[in-house]
Protein backbone atom coordinates (compact mmCIF):
# COMPACT_ATOMS: atom_id res chain seq x y z
CA UNK A 1 0.00 0.00 0.00
CA UNK A 2 1.98 3.05 -1.19
CA UNK A 3 1.50 6.11 0.99
CA UNK A 4 1.22 9.73 -0.21
CA UNK A 5 4.96 9.94 0.50
CA UNK A 6 6.85 8.31 -2.39
CA UNK A 7 9.56 7.25 0.08
CA UNK A 8 7.26 5.30 2.38
CA UNK A 9 5.12 2.18 2.26
CA UNK A 10 2.67 0.31 4.46
CA UNK A 11 2.94 -3.47 4.09
CA UNK A 12 0.21 -5.66 5.59
CA UNK A 13 -0.74 -9.29 5.04
CA UNK A 14 -4.32 -8.36 6.01
CA UNK A 15 -4.75 -6.95 2.51
CA UNK A 16 -3.77 -10.22 0.79
CA UNK A 17 -5.86 -13.40 0.32
CA UNK A 18 -4.83 -15.97 2.95
CA UNK A 19 -3.59 -18.45 0.36
CA UNK A 20 -1.14 -15.87 -1.04
CA UNK A 21 0.17 -14.37 2.20
CA UNK A 22 3.32 -16.44 2.65
CA UNK A 23 4.37 -16.02 -0.97
CA UNK A 24 3.66 -12.29 -0.79
CA UNK A 25 5.62 -12.02 2.44
CA UNK A 26 8.66 -13.95 1.26
CA UNK A 27 8.97 -12.87 -2.37
CA UNK A 28 7.81 -9.25 -2.29
CA UNK A 29 8.37 -8.00 1.24
CA UNK A 30 11.29 -10.27 2.15
CA UNK A 31 13.40 -10.77 -0.95
CA UNK A 32 12.58 -7.59 -2.89
CA UNK A 33 12.12 -4.95 -0.18
CA UNK A 34 13.82 -5.70 3.14
CA UNK A 35 16.38 -8.18 1.71
CA UNK A 36 15.68 -10.92 4.24
CA UNK A 37 14.69 -14.58 3.99
CA UNK A 38 11.43 -14.65 5.98
CA UNK A 39 9.88 -17.87 7.25
CA UNK A 40 6.64 -17.72 9.29
CA UNK A 41 6.37 -20.29 12.07
CA UNK A 42 2.64 -20.86 11.50
CA UNK A 43 1.69 -20.35 7.88
CA UNK A 44 -2.02 -20.69 8.53
CA UNK A 45 -2.38 -17.84 11.03
CA UNK A 46 0.60 -15.68 10.10
CA UNK A 47 0.23 -11.87 10.16
CA UNK A 48 2.68 -9.05 9.48
CA UNK A 49 2.16 -5.28 9.35
CA UNK A 50 5.00 -2.85 8.77
CA UNK A 51 5.47 0.82 7.94
CA UNK A 52 8.61 1.51 5.93
CA UNK A 53 10.25 4.85 5.26
CA UNK A 54 13.40 5.55 3.25
CA UNK A 55 15.27 8.80 3.92
CA UNK A 56 18.80 9.92 3.03
CA UNK A 57 21.04 7.93 5.35
CA UNK A 58 18.19 6.17 7.15
CA UNK A 59 15.82 3.26 6.48
CA UNK A 60 12.97 2.81 8.97
CA UNK A 61 10.82 -0.27 9.56
CA UNK A 62 8.22 -0.13 12.35
CA UNK A 63 5.92 -3.11 12.58
CA UNK A 64 4.13 -6.04 14.20
CA UNK A 65 4.67 -9.70 13.40
CA UNK A 66 3.45 -13.07 14.55
CA UNK A 67 5.99 -15.88 14.98
CA UNK A 68 8.70 -15.65 12.32
CA UNK A 69 12.36 -16.34 11.54
CA UNK A 70 14.25 -13.67 9.56
CA UNK A 71 17.57 -14.59 7.99
CA UNK A 72 20.28 -12.54 6.33
CA UNK A 73 21.71 -15.40 4.24
CA UNK A 74 25.04 -15.71 2.47
CA UNK A 75 23.28 -15.12 -0.87
CA UNK A 76 21.63 -11.94 0.43
CA UNK A 77 24.86 -10.65 2.00
CA UNK A 78 26.38 -10.76 -1.48
CA UNK A 79 24.38 -7.62 -2.36
CA UNK A 80 27.23 -5.56 -0.85
CA UNK A 81 25.09 -3.65 1.66
CA UNK A 82 27.25 -2.97 4.72
CA UNK A 83 24.79 -0.80 6.65
CA UNK A 84 24.45 -1.23 10.38
CA UNK A 85 21.03 -2.28 11.65
CA UNK A 86 19.76 -0.96 14.98
CA UNK A 87 16.90 -3.22 16.06
CA UNK A 88 14.68 -2.69 19.10
CA UNK A 89 11.95 -4.93 20.50
CA UNK A 90 9.00 -2.79 21.51
CA UNK A 91 7.20 -5.86 22.82
CA UNK A 92 7.83 -9.58 22.77
CA UNK A 93 11.08 -11.54 22.84
CA UNK A 94 13.36 -12.45 19.94
CA UNK A 95 16.39 -14.72 19.57
CA UNK A 96 19.25 -13.24 17.52
CA UNK A 97 22.38 -14.97 16.18
CA UNK A 98 25.27 -13.22 14.44
CA UNK A 99 29.09 -13.05 14.63
CA UNK A 100 29.25 -16.32 16.63
CA UNK A 101 27.03 -14.89 19.37
CA UNK A 102 23.50 -15.79 20.47
CA UNK A 103 21.38 -13.14 22.20
CA UNK A 104 17.85 -13.17 23.60
CA UNK A 105 16.37 -9.71 23.27
CA UNK A 106 13.45 -8.79 25.49
CA UNK A 107 10.87 -6.01 25.38
CA UNK A 108 12.31 -2.47 25.40
CA UNK A 109 15.79 -3.79 24.59
CA UNK A 110 17.91 -3.09 21.52
CA UNK A 111 20.89 -4.43 19.60
CA UNK A 112 23.21 -3.34 16.79
CA UNK A 113 23.60 -5.77 13.86
CA UNK A 114 25.56 -5.82 10.62
CA UNK A 115 24.00 -6.15 7.14
CA UNK A 116 27.30 -7.45 5.75
CA UNK A 117 27.27 -10.56 7.99
CA UNK A 118 24.95 -13.53 7.93
CA UNK A 119 22.57 -13.68 10.86
CA UNK A 120 19.16 -14.75 12.16
CA UNK A 121 16.43 -13.15 14.25
CA UNK A 122 13.30 -14.99 15.32
CA UNK A 123 10.11 -14.12 17.21
CA UNK A 124 8.48 -17.20 18.74
CA UNK A 125 5.26 -15.25 19.32
CA UNK A 126 3.75 -11.90 18.32
CA UNK A 127 6.07 -8.95 18.78
CA UNK A 128 6.41 -5.28 17.88
CA UNK A 129 9.72 -4.11 16.49
CA UNK A 130 11.67 -1.11 15.24
CA UNK A 131 14.51 -1.60 12.76
CA UNK A 132 16.77 1.22 11.54
CA UNK A 133 19.30 0.86 8.73
CA UNK A 134 22.13 3.43 8.88
CA UNK A 135 25.48 3.87 7.06
CA UNK A 136 28.52 2.82 9.10
CA UNK A 137 30.16 6.18 8.57
CA UNK A 138 27.23 7.92 10.25
CA UNK A 139 28.11 6.17 13.52
CA UNK A 140 31.87 6.43 13.02
CA UNK A 141 31.46 10.20 13.16
CA UNK A 142 29.86 9.80 16.59
CA UNK A 143 31.55 6.71 18.05
CA UNK A 144 35.18 5.64 18.23
CA UNK A 145 34.42 2.06 17.09
CA UNK A 146 30.80 1.26 16.21
CA UNK A 147 31.74 -2.32 15.30
CA UNK A 148 32.64 -2.85 18.96
CA UNK A 149 28.98 -2.29 19.80
CA UNK A 150 27.78 -5.13 17.53
CA UNK A 151 25.85 -7.85 19.38
CA UNK A 152 26.10 -5.99 22.70
CA UNK A 153 22.49 -5.62 23.87
CA UNK A 154 21.10 -2.46 25.45
CA UNK A 155 19.20 -3.55 28.55
CA UNK A 156 17.60 -1.72 31.43
CA UNK A 157 16.51 1.94 31.50
CA UNK A 158 18.07 3.91 28.66
CA UNK A 159 16.90 7.50 28.14
CA UNK A 160 18.24 7.94 24.59
CA UNK A 161 16.63 4.64 23.49
CA UNK A 162 13.23 5.74 24.83
CA UNK A 163 13.58 9.11 23.11
CA UNK A 164 14.61 7.40 19.87
CA UNK A 165 11.62 5.04 19.83
CA UNK A 166 9.16 7.84 20.58
CA UNK A 167 10.76 10.14 17.98
CA UNK A 168 10.51 7.49 15.26
CA UNK A 169 6.96 6.47 16.21
CA UNK A 170 5.76 10.07 16.10
CA UNK A 171 7.24 10.54 12.65
CA UNK A 172 6.17 7.27 11.05
CA UNK A 173 2.63 7.55 12.40
CA UNK A 174 2.33 10.96 10.74
CA UNK A 175 1.10 9.98 7.27
CA UNK A 176 1.88 13.34 5.66
CA UNK A 177 5.05 13.44 3.50
CA UNK A 178 8.15 14.73 5.25
CA UNK A 179 9.50 17.94 3.76
CA UNK A 180 12.61 17.13 1.72
CA UNK A 181 14.49 19.88 3.55
CA UNK A 182 13.81 18.12 6.86
CA UNK A 183 14.78 14.58 5.85
CA UNK A 184 18.55 14.86 6.31
CA UNK A 185 18.33 16.74 9.63
CA UNK A 186 15.85 14.15 10.91
CA UNK A 187 18.16 11.29 9.89
CA UNK A 188 21.04 13.07 11.63
CA UNK A 189 19.00 13.36 14.83
CA UNK A 190 18.28 9.62 14.69
CA UNK A 191 22.01 8.90 14.22
CA UNK A 192 22.72 11.05 17.29
CA UNK A 193 20.22 9.15 19.44
CA UNK A 194 21.48 5.74 18.28
CA UNK A 195 25.05 6.74 19.14
CA UNK A 196 23.95 7.94 22.59
CA UNK A 197 22.02 4.74 23.25
CA UNK A 198 25.05 2.65 22.27
CA UNK A 199 27.59 4.85 24.04
CA UNK A 200 29.04 7.68 21.97
CA UNK A 201 32.52 9.14 22.36
CA UNK A 202 32.90 12.15 24.66
CA UNK A 203 32.86 14.58 21.72
CA UNK A 204 30.10 12.61 20.03
CA UNK A 205 27.99 12.68 23.19
CA UNK A 206 28.24 16.45 23.41
CA UNK A 207 27.25 16.79 19.75
CA UNK A 208 24.37 14.32 20.01
CA UNK A 209 22.87 15.88 23.13
CA UNK A 210 23.01 19.21 21.36
CA UNK A 211 21.07 18.03 18.31
CA UNK A 212 19.30 14.68 18.39
CA UNK A 213 18.06 14.78 21.97
CA UNK A 214 16.72 18.31 21.71
CA UNK A 215 14.89 17.51 18.45
CA UNK A 216 13.39 14.31 19.87
CA UNK A 217 12.27 16.02 23.07
CA UNK A 218 10.67 18.88 21.17
CA UNK A 219 8.79 16.42 18.94
CA UNK A 220 7.57 14.52 22.01
CA UNK A 221 6.42 17.75 23.68
CA UNK A 222 4.54 18.84 20.56
CA UNK A 223 2.78 15.47 20.41
CA UNK A 224 1.89 15.82 24.09
CA UNK A 225 0.40 19.27 23.42
CA UNK A 226 -1.67 17.99 20.50
CA UNK A 227 -3.02 15.14 22.63
CA UNK A 228 -4.11 17.56 25.36
CA UNK A 229 -5.34 20.60 23.39
CA UNK A 230 -8.78 20.51 25.01
CA UNK A 231 -7.17 21.10 28.41
CA UNK A 232 -7.68 24.84 28.68
CA UNK A 233 -5.30 25.16 31.62
CA UNK A 234 -2.38 23.33 29.99
CA UNK A 235 0.82 25.19 30.84
CA UNK A 236 4.52 25.02 30.15
CA UNK A 237 4.94 23.72 33.71
CA UNK A 238 2.62 20.77 32.96
CA UNK A 239 4.69 19.80 29.92
CA UNK A 240 7.95 20.26 31.82
CA UNK A 241 6.75 18.03 34.66
CA UNK A 242 5.58 15.24 32.36
CA UNK A 243 8.86 15.26 30.42
CA UNK A 244 11.02 15.65 33.52
CA UNK A 245 12.74 18.87 32.50
CA UNK A 246 12.51 22.49 33.64
CA UNK A 247 9.98 24.97 32.29
CA UNK A 248 12.91 27.09 31.13
CA UNK A 249 14.23 24.18 29.07
CA UNK A 250 10.82 23.75 27.39
CA UNK A 251 10.70 27.46 26.55
CA UNK A 252 14.25 27.29 25.19
CA UNK A 253 13.38 24.42 22.84
CA UNK A 254 10.42 26.34 21.40
CA UNK A 255 12.47 29.53 21.15
CA UNK A 256 15.10 27.64 19.11
CA UNK A 257 12.29 26.34 16.90
CA UNK A 258 11.21 29.89 16.07
CA UNK A 259 8.16 30.28 18.31
CA UNK A 260 7.13 30.28 21.94
CA UNK A 261 5.26 27.61 23.88
CA UNK A 262 2.13 29.77 24.05
CA UNK A 263 2.25 30.64 20.34
CA UNK A 264 2.51 26.96 19.41
CA UNK A 265 -0.42 25.97 21.62
CA UNK A 266 -2.68 28.73 20.25
CA UNK A 267 -1.68 27.92 16.66
CA UNK A 268 -2.51 24.23 17.06
CA UNK A 269 -5.85 25.04 18.69
CA UNK A 270 -6.75 27.38 15.83
CA UNK A 271 -5.73 24.82 13.20
CA UNK A 272 -7.78 22.12 14.90
CA UNK A 273 -10.78 24.45 15.17
CA UNK A 274 -10.50 25.29 11.46
CA UNK A 275 -10.47 21.58 10.60
CA UNK A 276 -13.60 20.97 12.67
CA UNK A 277 -15.42 23.96 11.20
CA UNK A 278 -14.56 22.73 7.71
CA UNK A 279 -15.77 19.17 8.32
CA UNK A 280 -19.39 18.09 7.73
CA UNK A 281 -18.96 15.77 10.74
CA UNK A 282 -19.18 18.79 13.03
CA UNK A 283 -21.93 20.80 11.30
CA UNK A 284 -24.25 20.09 14.21
CA UNK A 285 -21.72 21.50 16.69
CA UNK A 286 -22.04 25.13 17.67
CA UNK A 287 -19.03 27.37 17.15
CA UNK A 288 -18.71 27.85 20.89
CA UNK A 289 -18.70 24.08 21.43
CA UNK A 290 -15.84 23.72 18.93
CA UNK A 291 -13.92 26.56 20.57
CA UNK A 292 -14.22 24.93 23.99
CA UNK A 293 -13.37 21.50 22.57
CA UNK A 294 -9.97 22.69 21.33
CA UNK A 295 -9.14 24.46 24.57
CA UNK A 296 -10.37 28.05 24.22
CA UNK A 297 -12.15 29.18 27.38
CA UNK A 298 -13.11 32.62 26.07
CA UNK A 299 -15.29 32.81 22.95
CA UNK A 300 -14.44 36.45 22.20
CA UNK A 301 -10.72 35.69 22.33
CA UNK A 302 -11.25 32.68 20.07
CA UNK A 303 -13.16 34.70 17.45
CA UNK A 304 -10.58 37.47 17.50
CA UNK A 305 -7.51 35.23 17.16
CA UNK A 306 -9.24 33.02 14.57
CA UNK A 307 -9.99 36.00 12.32
CA UNK A 308 -6.47 37.36 12.73
CA UNK A 309 -5.01 33.94 11.80
CA UNK A 310 -7.24 32.97 8.85
CA UNK A 311 -8.65 36.30 7.65
CA UNK A 312 -12.20 35.02 8.11
CA UNK A 313 -14.54 34.52 11.03
CA UNK A 314 -15.46 30.99 12.19
CA UNK A 315 -18.94 31.56 10.75
CA UNK A 316 -17.46 32.54 7.36
CA UNK A 317 -15.45 29.32 7.22
CA UNK A 318 -18.43 27.13 8.12
CA UNK A 319 -20.79 28.88 5.65
CA UNK A 320 -18.24 28.62 2.84
CA UNK A 321 -17.98 24.85 3.34
CA UNK A 322 -21.74 24.46 3.47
Amino acid sequence: MPSPNANSMHFSTDNVPERDRVCYLRELFGSAIVKLDLEPLDRASFRQSCRLQVLPGLNIALGTTSGIVSRRTRALVADGNDDLIFTANLSGTSAISQLNADIELGANEALLLSSSDIGTQGFAETGNYLSLGIPRNALRERMADPEYALMRPIRGPNGPLRLLVDYIALTVSNHTPMDTNLQRPFAGHVHDLIALALGATRDGTKLSWGHGVRAARLAAMKADILANLRNEGMSVHDIARRHRVTARYVQMLFDDDGSTFSEYVVEQRLVQAHRMLSSPRFFDWTISAIAFEVGFGNLSYFNRTFRRRFGSTPSDVRNAVR
